[in-house]
């Protein structure tokens, strides 16, 4: 099975089993995200024109503040990694936190599967908004865009440095 075979079985799985809503315009999952009440969370599928697949976001509303993750699953990379798959998101939220955090985003690598020695992920950024707008999650794909290389490199050095031994 392909990794974008993976990635349309989970789709239909979240779509289907989950009823995971899908958007196709950023204003429309905005208005969505921002009538959730504190303490909730939400799954949603951005679907955009142009594109073959989707962002996956994901949302939590504490109080006024929203955590919300959007994940690229038209970025997918692969790794060999020292990291297993159940581990990889939160090493790399870690490393992408303290790497960008002083910008208020944390890149992050969503696991898909792992085949001969390979993990495969999609890049994602996580954010802590007061706002959720149309506007600010078109800021927030456009950032993963054109920073995915920057966020792959930089955390990929990273986690490259937290395996090697340390020396006394």
């Amino acid at each position: 099975m392909s990794v974008y075979d993976k990635i349309g079985e989970f789709l239909l799985h979240l779509r289907f089993k989950h009823g995971v809503e899908e958007f196709s315009d950023t204003s429309e999952l905005a208005n969505f995200l921002a009538q959730m009440s504190p303490g909730e969370e939400a799954a949603a599928i951005l679907s955009l024109p142009g594109r073959p697949r989707p962002f996956l976001v994901s949302a939590y509303r504490e109080g006024d503040i929203f955590a919300v993750a959007i994940v690229d699953l038209d970025d997918v990379r692969t790794a060999r990694l020292k990291i297993g798959l159940e581990e990889l998101e939160d090493a790399t939220s870690r490393a992408g936190a303290e790497l960008f955090g002083d910008r208020g985003i944390a890149p992050f690598f969503l696991p898909i599967m792992e085949k001969e020695g390979e993990i495969y992920f999609a890049m994602g950024v996580k954010v802590a908004l007061d706002v959720v707008t149309g506007g600010v999650i078109d800021q927030l794909i456009e950032t993963l865009e054109w920073e995915g290389d920057t966020y792959y490199e930089r955390i990929m050095e990273k986690l490259a440095s937290e395996q090697q031994p340390k020396s006394t």
